[in-house]
């Protein structure tokens, strides 16, 4: 009889080592590796259409050319925005987000809020009004230089920088609401 007891306790092991190694894959590796790819493929594309974005073409006036532009860079559009929806798709769909932001040093949902606004102000940076002169504005320039930088702080490693680059957004945005 303890043959028995001793298979059936074996098993019962096995089973639940397979269940809480399913569990620990299931909700806290794949968010991680999900995660992952979803910050290095922004960071790419930031860097993969950095030259679009600080210098982009005025819209043409004529309305064939004005079409094939826009098909031209429908592509880098779409997946910067698609970057920028995956970041936040990450932090909202995930109720143990708080948690996985703590064992695995996430960015908070703010981070990644703002981080999903600015690879979103990229992709409507792709392409300016017929009228702008925007690929001569400085000022335009250094918001992109400096998106560029906020997205690299916001994406990147450094849990300080990123923590104090969100407290200077919320001042900032506090200070516009007063």
């Amino acid at each position: 009889m303890t043959a028995f007891w001793t298979a059936l306790l074996t098993v019962l092991v096995g089973v639940l080592v397979l269940s809480f190694g399913q569990i620990v894959i299931r909700f806290f590796i794949e968010p991680y590796q999900e995660f992952s790819k979803a910050r290095s493929r922004g960071l790419r594309l930031m860097s993969l259409y950095a030259d679009l974005t600080h210098n982009p073409e005025p819209l043409a006036n004529d309305p064939g050319e004005r079409t094939e532009q826009l098909a031209r860079l429908s592509g880098p559009i779409d997946e910067l925005r698609s970057a920028a929806v995956s970041l936040r798709v990450f932090a909202d769909t995930l109720p143990w987000f708080g948690c996985l932001s703590r064992v695995f040093s996430f960015p908070s949902r703010d981070c990644l809020t703002i981080a999903s606004n600015h690879l979103l102000v990229l992709s409507r940076s792709l392409i300016a009004p017929p009228s702008s002169l925007a690929t001569k504005d400085i000022q335009y320039h250094a918001t992109i230089v400096d998106i560029d930088r906020e997205l690299t702080i916001l994406l990147g490693g450094n849990t300080a920088a990123r923590e104090d680059l969100v407290k200077k957004k919320h001042t900032e945005s506090e200070a516009l609401r007063d």
